[in-house]
């Protein structure tokens, strides 16, 4: 048919190259001078940052309550530090003074200084208690020693024993009054409980004793220079007191001892060791009387042991009879040595037998000790009898 018409054939690789022109065309107009000079693409929008002001994050209650509770947290912990700091230190100590207000710290001190001044007025008043009970039972102590030597001693007569055991039956109730009063106020707590706030104080009867001690040892001084016979006499019985607080053997004694349960001879060396311990005007008479020798006893003990060598001693038949006969005594105070002079006489030629028997006799007694004859002598005859002449030393023993 001639009329059709023939497709034209496209190659695709024409198609290619138009498309690839076209691009080519548009990167020219591009970068052509045409273009404005140093931009590539128009200005960039303008953001108005009003409009974010109104938006808000989405909240979280988890998040919000861990906030505030770390911020309560964190403020607790600041007044809890300061509240400890005020109040148990005085770290603040010139703002709680304007504001009048005491930390507990210095409270607790105060309250120790309270506790323990009135605790040594109470001890005061105790100790000086204490010393009316000692002088009592030191002046019934006395009389119970003198009636009871009486009682014991053997040159004592039946009367005057009798008279004594009826002053001890009287004297021993009041004696033990007196007794029985000063054990009671040593079984009282001396000391009382403190706030160790210092560790050197923890000791407290140590602490309270010395407080006592000064008080008395004030008191003494105050008084000490006052012309006033009765002011004299206070300030030397608070020097006594004072030596008396740390006299922890009296204590022990007194709360030890089971009054009760003491007989005469007990009761004597409680006496005794009482008043070797108290130092006050009556005790020391006392000791001093104690210490004083009984010559009666210690001639009755010469007497006795030379009776038993020579049985007519004393009887007045030395110059028919012969014997032992002293002449004279004679006694060192400070050696507590006894020497005895005087003769014996004997128609026969026993004189030595008869003195070595007599210091036998002396060395035996309870009295006497080291008795001893040094030199020997003689002279007579058998129709006047043969006399010898003593010069016998011996010793007076300590009482125990």
């Amino acid at each position: 048919m001639e009329n059709s018409v023939t497709p034209k054939m496209v190659n695709p690789l024409d198609v290619h190259d138009e498309k690839k022109d076209e691009s080519s065309d548009i990167l020219k107009n591009l970068t052509s001078s045409s273009a404005p000079e140093g931009k590539l693409l128009e200005e960039a929008p303008t953001i108005d940052f009003s409009l974010l002001q109104n938006v808000v994050p989405q909240q979280s209650v988890l998040l919000t309550g861990l906030k505030y509770g770390f911020v309560a947290l964190s403020g607790a912990f600041l007044v809890a530090i300061l509240f400890f700091a005020f109040t148990l230190t005085d770290a603040f100590s010139l703002i709680s003074t304007q504001f009048g207000y005491t930390s507990l710290t210095k409270q607790i001190a105060n309250d120790n200084t309270d506790i323990i001044t009135f605790k040594t007025e109470l001890n005061f008043n105790k100790y000086l208690l204490l010393k009316g009970y000692l002088d009592e039972f030191g002046y019934y102590g006395d009389s119970f020693a003198q009636n009871y030597e009486i009682l014991t001693t053997k040159t004592s007569s039946d009367v005057e024993k009798a008279a004594a055991t009826e002053k001890i039956a009287s004297i021993k109730p009041e004696l033990k009054k007196s007794f029985v009063a000063a054990k009671d106020i040593f079984s009282k707590e001396f000391d009382a409980p403190l706030y160790p706030i210092d560790p050197t104080q923890a000791d407290t009867m140590a602490l309270f004793t010395q407080k006592l001690v000064d008080k008395f040892n004030a008191k003494a001084t105050e008084l000490s220079s006052s012309s006033d016979p009765q002011a004299k006499r206070d300030s030397k019985n608070y020097v006594q007191i004072a030596a008396l607080i740390s006299n922890t053997e009296l204590k022990k004694l007194f709360l030890g001892t089971d009054f009760d349960a003491l007989k005469d001879d007990g009761l004597y060396g409680l006496v005794n060791t009482v008043n070797s311990v108290v130092v006050n005007d009556l005790n020391i008479i006392q000791q001093i009387k104690a210490k004083r020798i009984k010559w009666s006893d210690v001639i009755n003990e010469i007497d006795l042991r030379t009776i038993a060598v020579d049985t007519s001693f004393n009887q007045d038949v030395y110059n028919e009879m012969g014997g032992i006969r002293y002449t004279s005594y004679d006694f060192d105070s400070e050696s507590k040595k006894i020497s005895i002079n005087g003769e014996t006489k004997i128609f026969d030629t026993i004189n030595f037998t008869t003195i070595a028997d007599l210091i036998d006799s002396l060395n035996g007694s309870d009295l006497f000790s080291n008795a001893e004859m040094r030199s020997f002598s003689k002279s007579g005859s058998r129709d006047d009898g043969y006399i010898a002449t003593l010069r016998i030393s011996l010793n007076l023993k300590d009482k125990k």
